[in-house]
């Protein structure tokens, strides 16, 4: 991620769940993740990101909580 995506990616994460934004995450090995970051840690460089939905759901279940590495996540975007 660029720094200007990193920072529009802490603007999206709220650890209150009713104040979240959907996103859908587009990982650099092809998985496509939605659902809701909950928090963006820069000390260990990922987000915490609850999925709701993924193109691979034998390694993401759905309603589970992940850490995904910031040099995983190719792109972003919010989901209206």
């Amino acid at each position: 991620m660029t720094e200007d995506q990193l920072e529009q990616m802490r603007e999206y994460a709220r650890p209150v769940e009713s104040e979240a934004k959907s996103l859908r995450v587009t990982c650099e090995d092809g998985d496509v993740l939605e659902g809701v970051a909950i928090f963006v840690s820069d000390a260990e460089r990922d987000v915490i990101f609850r999925v709701d939905s993924s193109n691979n759901p034998a390694k993401y279940k759905s309603g589970t909580v992940y850490l995904i590495k910031w040099d995983d996540i190719a792109d972003f975007q919010e989901l209206i």
